[in-house]
């Protein structure tokens, strides 16, 4: 990985790229329980997705949806079963300014370094964002924030 993020074609696409902003374009999230029994909860597993992602071309700028899937479970304290506690999605969108539309979408067709972009860069730019919005999610369920795993 670290290879090709020093890759001639990896830095062209760099170059030609500046991020504007990152914006939450969804969020929804629920509890699955009382708040009385949410407040106790202790033992959970955070189970984490992410969707696909597939930018969107415009005449001078790319926006980047990545959608994001918490789903909180405990185990009963009786039983080996897990229960959700909570569900929490959201969808942010990174904007970029782009000097080179058609450089990009070249570049993009490039297997290795769209990988290494879509796969791996853009969890790094939303990964504050979706940390700071589960957080804020978390507190207006009743419950003080689990905290999200920093990415490998």
């Amino acid at each position: 990985m670290s290879d090709l993020m020093h890759d001639e074609k990896y830095t062209e696409l760099i170059k030609a790229l500046q991020l504007r902003d990152i914006v939450t374009k969804k969020t929804f999230f629920e509890r699955n329980i009382p708040s009385s029994e949410f407040a106790k909860v202790r033992t959970l597993s955070l189970n984490l997705e992410r969707g696909e992602i597939e930018p969107m071309f415009s005449k001078e700028q790319v926006i980047v949806p990545i959608a994001y899937r918490v789903i909180g479970q405990a185990k009963q304290s009786d039983a080996e079963n897990h229960f959700d506690v909570f569900h929490y999605e959201i969808v942010l969108e990174a904007v970029f300014a782009c000097s080179d539309m058609d450089l990009l979408k070249e570049l993009l067709s490039i297997v290795s370094v769209r990988e290494v972009f879509l796969g791996y860069q853009m969890d790094k730019f939303v990964w504050p964002y979706l940390r700071c919005s589960f957080a804020n999610a978390c507190s207006a369920l009743g419950k003080k924030s689990f905290v999200l795993p920093m990415l490998v």
